[in-house]
């Protein structure tokens, strides 16, 4: 089912290209495409083909730079952006070639270059958020607080049918649900948006929200929110079991083991400092604060 969803969006793309052969952002997408079902050298043709159309087109560069290896620090592409920094540019244009070209002196060795590079464009990622400590703080104290009692296993919906591989980005949930997915009876989701859809209910249904406002649900609630994310999971199949690998799942263990007490959950983890460096290195689309 995956494999199929996927030829039906390179078709769709295709099918766009046709209609727009210069517009850089369908080949940009393209890539991202070839990228994720593991199409490296199609990923890269199409990037290249999107600065072919664009050429300050940024987000392309960086996505460049993620699908190649590198193997000598007079690459065209290294020597590139290293001119192109040398330019005015904007911080966004900026964050962006500094994260591809960050990772292409990693791959080639230059440590202590690709780190300065890393050093800028992650502070200037960091400029386009708010984000305090002390608010995940406080919401760790509630779920604690709350959820230090053992799961009740006669709440939630009773099903086995889930799996969560969850645990901090960059901190091998992707190899934990390849593995598991090479199994007959299980099905590999990704990152699925189900337990968000769930919270977002509560959100809905209390009048303080998630997490202050878990107090405020009714046992039986517990079993309909269960029900509710199985519903959403069966968007990915009829598979025996469905692994469900969002990492950031980690923050909602105790709202997981209420709602559906007989679910499996593995939870990975990866040294901190190894955890950290990867996310050093990676760039993340949208707003993630920690």
């Amino acid at each position: 089912e995956l494999r199929g969803a996927f030829q039906k969006a390179e078709s769709a793309f295709l099918q766009a290209k046709a209609l727009d052969p210069n517009l850089g952002v369908i080949y940009n997408n393209l890539g991202k495409l070839y990228n994720v079902i593991g199409a490296f050298a199609k990923a890269e043709e199409c990037y290249r083909q999107s600065l072919v159309q664009v050429p300050d087109f940024y987000d392309a560069h960086r996505h460049l730079a993620q699908v190649k290896k590198y193997q000598s620090p007079q690459d065209a592409d290294i020597v590139g952006w290293k001119a192109q920094l040398q330019n005015p540019l904007c911080d966004d244009e900026r964050m962006h070639i500094s994260f591809a070209l960050a990772k292409a002196l990693d791959d080639v060795g230059a440590y202590q270059e690709a780190f300065a590079h890393l050093k800028i464009g992650n502070a200037l990622k960091r400029a386009t958020f708010e984000f305090q400590i002390q608010d995940v703080q406080n919401r760790g104290s509630v779920l604690k607080q709350f959820f230090t009692h053992k799961a009740r296993v006669d709440l939630g919906a009773q099903s086995d049918k889930a799996i969560f591989i969850l645990g901090l980005p960059r901190s091998g949930t992707s190899l934990c649900e390849q593995i598991l997915a090479t199994h007959s009876l299980v099905y590999g989701a990704g990152e699925t948006t189900a337990m968000k859809r769930v919270q977002r209910q509560i959100q809905r249904s209390t009048q303080k929200g998630y997490p202050f406002g878990i107090e405020e649900l009714h046992p039986k609630e517990y079993k309909a929110l269960g029900q509710l994310y199985l519903q959403y999971l069966g968007e990915y199949g009829d598979a025996r079991f469905v692994t469900d690998k969002m990492p950031i799942n980690y923050t909602m263990i105790g709202l997981i083991r209420a709602i559906l007490p007989q679910a499996k959950i593995v939870y990975c983890r990866r040294h901190p400092l190894d955890n950290a460096l990867s996310l050093l290195l990676r760039y993340f689309v949208g707003h993630h604060g920690y």
